[in-house]
């Protein structure tokens, strides 16, 4: 306040243009009685504060406002002079804070080039992934290619960043998903579905050959033998590659590591042109959706059932490959049938309702007769 009273002053001498030796002398007293009364309040001042300091015993907690302030008026003065007067904090803290709340506020906050969008940077991590062969500067390429400019530098911190390996870690992989889906509309698997037959006094073994085309889904009981061996499954085989059998159109058969699969079983295929798919021992999710189908059989065609002789259990299983091929909808097509000359789609409200039953009512499928 006295400071304000004495620029008001001062500011009025020097407008009016009476600087001469009388007023001159009044300004200099001005001062010096303003001077002499800011030591005083500033010595008032320091004593308050270190009255202040002794019975907090403590730093005082003060709001980010309350430290801007403070900061923003320290910063107009010397160091010199902070050291005459006490101060609740440190003069080092006053300059921090004002570096810290102040003067990096208005600086720019981000340097460099702009960060990518998320959408970029998931196309980066689906390309490294769908190649496994382009490395960073072929992916680089193929971004200018589509008006995205990035270094192999950048994408390299992209994938570093996804937890997605350098190109010849990736190479070197095995991906199982990218081998089915290469492979996908000419890609068949093979498996046996092992029952229990009771007849005669006696209980023994009988093995189920199955085949499925894993893109539509389409399954064929190949044979039913209680004594199966290598060349039994040969000569199936060598029927399915005729140009009429169900292996006609095959390029790649999954298989696991069964005896009856070895030999001249897998000579037959290779003859024909056919790519065998052996899996690792102990491996049957990789063979997934035969394995689900083997499952499905149990649940669907053998539950509470126990076959009498091999004939009776053959007619059964036939039966249910009908209706998986023919009438039962699958999720994973859409809701229709494996085979594709039977579409589902939403009837109409005409023809009565019939249900055709097999295995003693145990599958039933439902229709609209038409006709």
């Amino acid at each position: 306040m006295i400071l304000h009273e004495f620029n008001i002053c001062y500011n009025v001498v020097m407008s009016k243009d009476l600087i001469d030796t009388e007023n001159a002398l009044l300004v200099v007293a001005c001062a010096g009685a303003i001077n002499q009364e800011l030591y005083q309040l500033i010595e008032l001042l320091n004593l308050e504060i270190q009255i202040l300091k002794r019975l907090l015993n403590k730093r005082p907690k003060l709001h980010n406002d309350e430290r801007r302030r403070l900061a923003a008026m320290a910063h107009e003065l010397d160091r010199r002079i902070l050291k005459l007067s006490e101060h609740i904090v440190t003069i080092d803290s006053l300059r921090r804070w004002y570096r810290k709340l102040i003067a990096r506020t208005y600086t720019a906050k981000s340097r460099g080039r702009k960060r990518m969008s998320a959408k970029q940077e998931e196309l980066i991590c689906k390309m490294a992934i769908a190649n496994p062969s382009w490395g960073e500067d072929a992916i680089s390429h193929r971004l200018k290619l589509l008006g995205i400019i990035l270094s192999d530098r950048g994408v390299s911190l992209v994938l570093k960043r996804n937890g997605i390996p350098p190109a010849k870690e990736r190479s070197c992989k095995n991906i199982w998903s990218k081998f089915l889906k290469d492979h996908w509309p000419h890609l068949y698997a093979i498996d046996f579905a092992t029952f229990e037959i009771t007849g005669d006094n006696r209980t023994f073994r009988c093995h189920a050959f199955y085949a499925m085309k894993i893109s539509t889904r389409e399954v064929k009981l190949l044979g039913v033998r209680s004594h199966a061996n290598g060349h039994w499954t040969a000569q199936l085989a060598r029927n399915e590659c005729d140009e009429d059998g169900f292996f006609s159109d095959a390029q790649t058969v999954i298989m696991d590591r069964d005896p009856m699969f070895r030999g001249k079983f897998r000579a037959v295929l290779e003859s024909y042109g056919i790519t065998v798919k052996l899996l690792p021992p102990k491996s049957p999710n990789l063979n997934a959706y035969m394995e689900r189908f083997i499952g499905t059989v149990r649940r669907e065609a053998c539950q509470n059932y126990i076959p009498l002789d091999e004939d009776r259990l053959r007619i059964r299983l036939q039966e249910h490959v009908e209706y998986y091929n023919k009438e039962r909808t699958h999720q994973s097509l859409g809701g229709n049938m494996p085979d594709q000359s039977v579409r589902y789609e939403t009837a109409e409200n005409r023809g009565s309702i019939r249900c055709r039953s097999r295995l003693g009512n145990l599958l039933n499928y439902y229709y609209r007769d038409v006709a």
